[in-house]
């Protein structure tokens, strides 16, 4: 399946699974789906390239 279709698939399967320590929960609300997507989008936009993660691992492990 080539991956555009996928993502045409994507939006039908939204689902946010919360797991804890004494049971597992999905969410199927859009409300809890917007809410969840904002926050996994705004963590891509402020996380290192993969790069820079590396690199700052670098740094950190000479430094010790």
């Amino acid at each position: 399946m080539p991956d555009d279709s996928l993502e045409r698939l994507a939006p039908a399967l939204d689902t946010v699974q919360l797991d804890r320590s004494a049971a597992g929960e999905f969410l199927y609300s859009g409300a809890h789906l917007c809410k969840y997507r904002l926050q996994l989008d705004e963590m891509q936009r402020i996380a290192l390239q993969p790069k820079e993660t590396v690199d700052l691992m670098h740094s950190i492990s000479q430094s010790l």
